[in-house]
């Protein structure tokens, strides 16, 4: 293919929402696991406390899983619109200017790399 993504923004937004919602999951079902782990060490509670201990956290989980489910969507209608070649043509770079790249390229021209 000899042409861009047709919305640079659109990789940024992707980029973010994965990022935050996998940072969202990670952090609270990580805090959630641990808690209930605690609760587990405990003999004498019954092993549903320790469900419903993570019940909050399931539900943080949820919405980083939100988060990364529309970042996906984001993606995957970036993807197909520069396949059909939707929106505006671009031949340059597209998250680095042209003349960044040029700059680059041309001192690698001529060298086996």
């Amino acid at each position: 293919m000899n042409w861009e993504w047709p919305y640079p923004n659109l990789i940024s937004l992707h980029f973010w929402l994965v990022f935050i919602g996998f940072l969202v999951y990670f952090v609270w079902l990580s805090i959630g696991g641990w808690l209930q782990g605690l609760a587990m060490l405990n003999p004498d509670e019954p092993f549903m406390k320790s469900v419903a201990i993570t019940l909050p956290y399931l539900e943080a989980r949820s919405i980083g899983g939100a988060l990364m489910t529309i970042g996906h969507f984001i993606f995957a209608f970036h993807f197909f619109a520069m396949g059909w070649k939707f929106g505006p043509k671009r031949l340059g770079a597209t998250l680095i200017g042209s003349s960044l790249t040029n700059k680059i390229w041309s001192q690698f021209e001529g060298k086996n790399v």
